[in-house]
């Protein structure tokens, strides 16, 4: 989820979209790879249908992304189809592995305030 809200943030409802464009940064260029893997068109069991779900979830979600309901359920929805594809759940976890930096920061708007990131840091005058 760390990088698949970044990415519906980002492109909205078109990151559904299979293009080759490149994203705006690592971390939402990752999260679209992550989506395009989930809804790859497996065809076992309840996958199409849990696949389905995950792309309503996505335009839900891109609708309105401060909404935590629409990503809670989206998080449920991969979840349950992680659970039934333990080949997938594989795959998506040799990708994990290959992440951006796990410490990279996304901002989806403005900021107005630091950002800290690392360890052992301290922020003074706040």
């Amino acid at each position: 989820m760390k990088y698949v809200i970044p990415a519906i943030r980002e492109f909205g409802a078109q990151v559904l979209e299979k293009s080759t464009d490149t994203a705006s940064d690592s971390v939402v260029g990752f999260g679209r790879r992550v989506l395009q893997l989930l809804l790859g068109g497996r065809t076992r069991g309840d996958q199409p249908v849990l696949e389905a779900a995950i792309a309503s979830q996505v335009v839900a979600v891109a609708a309105d992304p401060a909404q935590p309901k629409a990503s809670e359920q989206l998080k449920l929805v991969i979840e349950d189809l992680l659970d039934a594809d333990p080949a997938l759940l594989k795959t998506l976890s040799e990708l994990l592995d290959r992440a951006p930096d796990k410490r990279s920061v996304y901002v989806g708007r403005d900021n107005s305030g630091p950002i800290v990131n690392g360890d052992g840091n301290t922020v003074f005058g706040r």
